[in-house]
């Protein structure tokens, strides 16, 4: 257990997690769910691939013949000697016989991965699962039953929050997260990189915390070449990559799709009625479950306005994502698009709304640089509700010591000279917030700026009670 390849970085609290299901003494289901690319079989198979006692992955758009052809041929691998199951009953029936062969063994690790390919249309998959489970798997003391999928609405819905015969049969359930950019800068060392933190925040903005994008790194080549040869060049490899994302996904991708580009219209996010305007998609349980699926992928995030559900706000915060829907009519034309554009406005602009999404993402280690990971918080966004005024506040964190923390993020190259006009149009937001507040709100209001590299000297300085730079995000 745990021979983990030269590369492998963070999950440490995963990887703790793990070891206490391995060594529990008692069966164990364990759901692992996340995004596409994010590393979840890298972590299984690296925790426990020299001990599986089973493992298979589903074919992503396979027909029940196939599925099942795979699961058999997979039992043959490990042991099982019987003949080619008929159906979802009879494949489970030949796992529970391969794995009473295994009584002996200290831990029995059954490992299936991409689980909801193997849940085709009438094939009563999820019938024979709950079947096994309940009949078979939960009684023997050594089994370690592992399940995981990108597919995270049919993990989420199908097995975690199933009303039916899996109700409450999860003992552990894992959500894998991106990389934060700690891990990334890790990551890196591994390679000798020696880019600054600017490029990885920059990189960031890209590829987001995606571990098998950034396997595609040359860290010997700069930011802007990478970002060329990836999106950019005639051969660029990461330009498919989006379409395959969310039909890989999600069996019918355009509804998601659809929200996803409504979303990507406007950067500070949309509530759910704009949202409505924009995708054309009825109000109701089917947006409801479009707009929890995405978040459980982590490409959306919402946030609640004034601390009331009903005006929460989504903002779509996958990197990757976003960058591909503001850039793509540009790819595969010309292999020094972004070199040639870097000092734009248009990628300055991006980068900074990218570096707020960043800092939003990164919330807990900016919640630590303030010193207020100790005190009971909410953090959310806030928009003035006039929308001719058009005013917003990047990160409003609501303190249970009487303080409110005003965050304005401003992405710069070097030092952020704050000037006269710019001070004014912060005053002017801060009133704006007090007096549609005013009532609601009876605490002392502290802003902080979060930027780069910090301030460059003048007198509007005394705005900011604190600067925070980024290296407090790493």
């Amino acid at each position: 257990m745990k021979r983990f390849s030269a590369n492998f970085v963070g999950r440490e609290n995963e990887i703790k997690e793990l070891e206490k299901c391995y060594n529990s003494g008692r069966s164990e289901f364990l759901s692992v769910y996340g995004r596409r690319r994010v590393g979840k079989t890298f972590l299984i198979r690296n925790m426990f691939s020299d001990e599986f006692s089973f493992y298979v992955s589903g074919v992503i758009n396979g027909n029940l013949k196939e599925e099942l052809s795979v699961f058999y041929n997979a039992l043959k691998e490990y042991g099982y000697n019987g003949s080619l199951p008929l159906n979802w009953m009879d494949a489970f029936s030949c796992l529970d016989t391969l794995i009473k062969s295994k009584e002996k063994e200290k831990r029995c690790i059954v490992f299936i991965d991409e689980i909801s390919s193997f849940d085709t249309p009438r094939s009563n998959f999820i019938r024979a699962l709950e079947y096994f489970w309940n009949v078979k798997g939960s009684c023997y003391d050594n089994l370690l039953f592992i399940i995981s999928g990108s597919a995270t609405h049919w993990v989420v819905n199908k097995v975690i929050n199933d009303r039916g015969g899996l109700h409450n049969r999860v003992t552990k359930q894992m959500h894998i997260k991106p990389f934060k950019l700690k891990e990334v800068e890790e990551y890196g060392k591994k390679y000798n990189s020696s880019w600054s933190r600017l490029q990885y925040i920059e990189m960031y903005s890209v590829l987001g915390g995606i571990p098998f994008y950034w396997d595609k790194i040359d860290f010997e080549l700069t930011v802007e070449e990478n970002i060329d040869n990836l999106f950019f060049s005639r051969d660029a490899e990461m330009v498919g990559e989006y379409s395959n994302l969310y039909r890989s996904l999600f069996k019918k991708p355009e509804p998601y799709i659809a929200v996803i580009k409504a979303l990507a219209s406007k950067g500070e996010g949309l509530t759910r009625k704009e949202i409505i305007d924009k995708s054309k998609i009825q109000s109701g349980a089917e947006l409801t479950q479009l707009l929890t699926d995405l978040e459980n992928c982590d490409f959306i995030r919402s946030y609640n306005r004034k601390n009331k559900s009903n005006n929460s706000i989504y903002q779509l915060i996958d990197f990757f994502t976003l960058f591909y829907l503001n850039f793509h009519p540009y790819m595969k034309k010309d292999g020094l698009w972004w070199r040639k554009n870097m000092l734009a406005p248009q990628i300055n602009t991006w980068y900074g709304l990218s570096f707020e999404r960043i800092c939003v993402s990164h919330i807990e280690e900016l919640l630590f640089a303030l010193h207020l990971d100790s005190i009971n918080t909410q953090v959310y966004l806030w928009r003035s509700s006039r929308e001719s005024r058009g005013a917003q506040i990047d990160i409003v964190i609501d303190r249970a010591d009487n303080i409110i923390t005003l965050c304005e993020v401003k992405y710069s190259r070097g030092l952020y000279h704050l000037t006269k006009e710019e001070y004014l149009k912060l005053q002017n937001r801060i009133e704006m917030f007090q007096a549609e507040e005013k009532g609601k709100i009876k605490k002392g209001i502290q802003y902080v700026l979060i930027t780069n590299y910090g301030l460059s000297q003048s007198q509007y300085n005394s705005i900011f009670s604190k600067v925070i730079t980024f290296d407090s995000l790493f």
